[in-house]
């Protein structure tokens, strides 16, 4: 049996070579490599533009040696690819202004620049076949299919094959003779040497976009653990006092009340330190932990949430339509407590009393502004009247 280490390996080794990663990270990585990709398609297209413009420049101040017949496709090949270059670039800026917002034609641009300009290379290739300088253009084709794109390692080597797979079919057909370029092995050598070093390099690039954005992944979520822990009470495994008022302060304080009322909860254990004297401190421990459970469940039911406030204290909020709906949810967290069955030994001449919790209430109501720390003082308030007045029942 592998354990779940091994088997993360073995699928990692087979998402670098694909592209992939494990499932839970795929939609993250996927809109991670689109946004690099598009803000690669946008800086290559400028690179496109700026060096048609510049070779046109460096041709026309070149000195003339009498008319070239031939010349004129080069020049049809140099404006197709400045015209490329602005339409991409006009692509690029529409799809970071949010112009242009279908995923198919966003997900197609990177790679269709990509194509056009392979393309066009061995089209270059195809028009200096019989000199070494044709060559140049295929090297500049791989070399831009390596860094240009992020592409799996196995996309970037079907291009890369292809590519030199047409570059010696090109330099055949236009090569007839023993000793032209095609025979030449040193030429061939090199070219063997710079196609295998690109492959190798855009698997070097791929893996190490992959191992950053993985390495980032779990950095956050390694620190989104540590903001839970710090954030979470050890025992009960609810908020924490800290954790509570960070999330009030956020979502609550200082915020107007947009319908109903907003309900702060101060819920004590009754008697709880006879219960935990009695009965020991895991008998304790444990009966914290199912009250914050039985406050956890009941109030999560109306889109509340409850902390920890200290010792056997719990501190909940929630937002209920009336004072009288919210009374009744209050009730229903005292008597969720109460039928939970959780007995123990509190006072002389009581074997198995049933754990009972004491309730006091504070409201905001509908358009005032929610002072947390007032609405808390209110609701202890009210707690202390409760259990005054007897214990097990809410106060308001």
């Amino acid at each position: 049996m592998k354990t779940e280490l091994e088997q993360e390996e073995k699928m990692s080794k087979w998402h670098y070579v694909f592209g992939r990663v494990p499932e839970k990270y795929a939609k993250r990585y996927h809109d991670m490599k689109l946004k690099t990709n598009l803000n690669r398609t946008l800086a290559f297209s400028i690179y496109v533009i700026a060096l048609q413009i510049i070779l046109n420049i460096l041709n026309m101040l070149k000195p003339s040696t009498g008319p070239n017949p031939g010349i004129m496709k080069y020049i049809i090949l140099s404006l197709v690819t400045l015209s490329i270059g602005v339409v991409y670039l006009v692509l690029s800026i529409l799809i970071k202004r949010k112009r242009i917002t279908n995923p198919v034609i966003i997900n197609c641009v990177p790679y269709s620049l990509l194509y056009c300009y392979v393309i066009i290379q061995l089209i270059f290739v195809s028009f200096n076949a019989q000199v070494e300088e044709g060559l140049n253009s295929y090297i500049i084709a791989i070399i831009i299919t390596s860094f240009f794109v992020i592409t799996s390692p196995i996309e970037s080597a079907a291009i890369i094959v292809v590519a030199f797979i047409t570059t010696l079919v090109l330099t055949l057909v236009h090569n007839q003779e023993a000793n032209s370029l095609v025979f030449n092995s040193d030429i061939w050598a090199n070219i063997l040497i710079i196609t295998v070093l690109c492959g190798y390099m855009s698997v070097v690039v791929h893996t190490m976009f992959i191992n950053n954005f993985l390495n980032s992944e779990k950095l956050k979520e390694s620190n989104v653990k540590l903001q839970e822990m710090a954030s979470t009470d050890a025992l009960t495994g609810i908020y924490n006092r800290r954790g509570f008022f960070d999330y009030l302060d956020k979502k609550y304080d200082q915020q107007p009340v947009s319908q109903g009322v907003f309900v702060v909860l101060m819920a004590d254990v009754d008697f709880f330190k006879r219960y935990n004297d009695r009965n020991g401190h895991l008998e304790g421990d444990a009966c914290l932990m199912k009250v914050a459970q039985t406050l956890k469940e009941t109030l999560g039911k109306y889109d509340g949430a409850v902390a920890r406030y200290g010792g056997e204290e719990f501190l909940g909020v929630f937002e209920s339509g009336s004072i009288e709906s919210a009374l009744d949810i209050a009730e229903e967290c005292r008597l969720a407590i109460e039928n939970r069955n959780m007995t123990g030994k509190r006072v002389e001449g009581e074997e198995n009393g049933p754990v009972t919790i004491s309730v006091g209430l504070a409201f905001a109501s509908e358009k005032q502004l929610i002072h947390i720390d007032g609405l808390i003082k209110y609701a202890d308030e009210n707690l202390y009247k409760a259990k005054e007045s007897g214990r097990n029942r809410v106060v308001v």
